[in-house]
């Protein structure tokens, strides 16, 4: 079932609507509620009374009672508010800590108009994404399972993980986003970047955007290319894990052999082999090449392949796609 959590500021006037919240949730989509309660002083009768009967899918949790002496007789009433939900950070972060712990980690966080330094709890709630048990949603995507999400979100503690944070959240900033992709090859998710909401910046798909010209192949002294124009049609396997992934010693090790075992040819873009230690796969590159090259999945690759190399070539046409999508994003910068 769908876990939320609530945090209302103190007073009845904040509890009371996100108690009738909590319930229309729970009766109409059977959602589990976690109620997080702060308080500057021991919960009153009218507060008990309004929780006492709640259906049993809504948890109650009160905070530790903040100390507020500090403040002058004549503080406001909003000062005071938000000085008790701020002093309350520290005792939520450790309710939302044991909440993960027990495998029972919100998807949501609700405040209310007073709790916006709960805001911050994202730099500071000390679970993982590789330990959540539910898989992610995102938008345009199939859901993920938090350990596959890119490396730079696998540790909060690492100063990578705080720029990536500090990226995300102003790329709405831009008066424009330019995906070097194009709707063929990631429909689900160009619709879902292009779908307009208040605040998002436009998205132009531009792509493919790569380097076609072969004389550049002739600089560099590979010969790469005037070897794969004698290979017959569809028999060799391209391998590569991008600009940004090495292996270690062994894991390049053992893909060599499985490639050279598949007995198919094969051009490999090679890194220099990392120090981490792998995961034992015996043997597994083996089975994945002759899969590719032999069986009915990798029939149905190759047809794909081909059928997106006819869309890239499509779009890239003085009538694709990418191509107006190029020429509406000159004429904003011409205007």
């Amino acid at each position: 079932m769908p876990h939320i959590a609530l945090l209302p500021s103190p007073g009845m006037g904040h509890l009371i609507p996100l108690t009738e919240f909590a319930k229309r949730l729970v009766h109409l989509h059977n959602f589990t509620i976690t109620f997080i309660l702060p308080s500057d002083a021991p919960p009153s009768n009218a507060q008990k009374s309004t929780i006492q009967n709640l259906p049993s899918s809504i948890t109650i949790v009160f905070l530790p009672q903040v100390n507020l002496n500090d403040l002058a007789k004549d503080t406001r009433i909003e000062t005071i508010l938000s000085l008790t939900m701020a002093r309350s950070l520290p005792s939520l972060r450790n309710v939302l800590k044991m909440l993960v712990e027990d495998g029972n980690s919100p998807t949501a966080l609700v405040i209310d108009l007073f709790g916006t330094d709960a805001f911050d709890l994202d730099k500071t709630v000390t679970s993982e994404y590789k330990d959540w048990t539910e898989p992610i949603n995102i938008p345009g995507c199939i859901p993920v399972s938090g350990k596959d999400l890119i490396d730079p979100l696998q540790d909060r503690k690492n100063e990578c993980y705080g720029w990536m944070m500090h990226h995300a959240k102003r790329y709405r900033l831009a008066e424009g986003i330019i995906e070097n992709s194009f709707t063929d090859l990631e429909p689900a998710t160009i619709k879902a970047l292009q779908m307009v909401e208040p605040g998002k910046p436009p998205v132009y798909p531009l792509g493919p955007l790569i380097n076609m010209d072969r004389s550049a192949d002739k600089i560099d002294g590979s010969c790469s290319l005037e070897w794969l124009d004698y290979q017959p049609h569809g028999s060799v396997l391209f391998v590569s894990f991008g600009s940004m992934v090495s292996h270690t010693l062994a894991q390049t090790t053992e893909l060599a052999l499985g490639l050279e075992l598949s007995a198919h040819s094969f051009l490999w873009v090679v890194r220099r082999p990392n120090d981490v230690e792998a995961d034992d796969t015996q043997n597994e590159p083996f089975w994945v090449v002759k899969g590719l090259m032999e069986g009915e999945e990798g029939k149905k690759v190759g047809y794909k392949m081909k059928e997106l190399k006819e869309a890239a070539s499509i779009v890239l046409s003085q009538d694709g796609s990418s191509t107006k999508a190029l020429a509406e994003l000159a004429q904003k910068w011409n205007n």
